[in-house]
């Protein structure tokens, strides 16, 4: 049996949501085909998008963006974890080498830590980019400042340099370290469920409007919910541990999928995420986003949000203070743009994939 792992960052929850979609694919269209996912993404996440059949382990291979909340960096502790991961770093390629030679694997699949690119050139397997942005990418602005940050940089180029090809996806910085770079259309989760069901199953009252507050899992600053709770024509849906800080408040229920969620909002409380903004995309969900701070893949979210769907950005101290009235209702008066983006991103990575496969001579055609 040929035999595929998949290495996900578990930096926030878009990069697992978008792999464990594609791997859930590659399930459906080969199960000829061993799937083995590593990852530090929460367990409860994995369980609730991978066939049950599929192999985890849970390892951290990459720092990503080190948070005290979804809205604040830090910076200092980012750089730190990531000099230790560099002076550590030849004996976890080793390790991970040794790990992938014992499970014979044949094709390594990365989003988006660098390492895994090491780890497969040393045991001799092609290794797959798959992201719309690189950590390089991302940490170079920082070395202006923080010049140990270079290093930092000069490493991830040079890990990302290993790999076979790159399936790069929309909103994407250059991505080009591979010498092979193929785009793909948006990956994203589809509600398969009316809004209308899915509004009567939380017992919204038929008046009321829906919100989705959504950040990633990080947990928010101090908002004064005191005030978002004056916004009776609303209610919203929130982490079960705010749930009680207002009377408009309800917690995630648990028996549905967050796309159906998505699908069943009237408008999505968020920060831009990749994760979020495709699916709001794809369910063609209004957004009202506060700004992440100095986070380079920001803009271009925001500009694919402009360009796909119906959004408005709200300062962080409106955010902060409650103040979301104004805003909500200038969002449920816009009109959805023309324009629209592919969203069987998922399809097309699963068949590249396997196809890559088959051109290794590890499955037949």
């Amino acid at each position: 049996m040929p035999k595929l792992r998949y290495y996900i960052s578990g930096h926030g929850l878009g990069h697992a949501s978008r792999s464990l979609l594609i791997l859930r694919t590659i399930a459906e269209t080969a199960p000829n085909i061993g799937l083995e996912v590593v990852t530090n993404a929460p367990a409860w996440f994995l369980s609730q998008n991978l066939p049950s059949h599929v192999s985890t382990s849970h390892r951290s291979l990459d720092v990503g963006m080190v948070q005290s909340n979804s809205l604040e960096m830090q910076l200092e502790a980012t750089l730190e974890r990531n000099l230790a991961l560099i002076k550590q770093s030849s004996l976890y390629v080793h390790s991970e080498a040794e790990n992938l030679k014992q499970a014979a694997v044949d094709l390594v699949i990365t989003d988006i830590a660098a390492l895994p690119c090491l780890a497969a050139a040393q045991y001799g397997c092609p290794s797959v980019l798959l992201s719309n942005f690189s950590w390089d990418w991302i940490y170079a602005p920082f070395a202006v400042d923080m010049p140990d940050f270079a290093q930092v940089v000069e490493w991830h180029e040079r890990a990302y340099a290993k790999a076979t090809l790159a399936l790069r996806l929309p909103f994407h910085s250059p991505l080009d370290q591979p010498k092979q770079v193929f785009d793909l259309p948006l990956v994203a989760r589809l509600s398969s469920t009316s809004a209308m069901r899915v509004r009567q199953t939380i017992g919204l009252e038929p008046k009321k409007n829906l919100g989705l507050v959504s950040f990633g899992g990080f947990g928010l600053p101090r908002v004064d919910f005191k005030s978002v709770g004056l916004l009776e024509d609303w209610v919203f849906l929130v982490e079960a541990d705010i749930a009680g800080q207002a009377t408009n408040f309800k917690p995630l229920p648990n028996d549905s999928l967050y796309q159906d969620l998505i699908n069943a909002a009237d408008v999505v409380i968020t920060k831009p995420g990749y994760g979020i903004v495709a699916e709001t995309i794809a369910n063609q969900t209004a957004v009202l986003y506060t700004s992440r701070g100095n986070f380079r893949e920001q803009p271009l979210l925001i500009e694919g949000l402009e360009r796909y769907n119906r959004c408005l950005e709200i300062d962080h101290d409106r955010f902060l203070q409650g103040d979301w009235q104004d805003a909500l209702k200038t969002l449920l008066e816009q009109k959805q743009p023309k324009e629209s983006i592919a969203v069987n991103g998922a399809q097309v990575a699963a068949r590249t994939l396997i196809t890559l496969l088959e051109d290794l001579g590890k499955i037949g055609r």
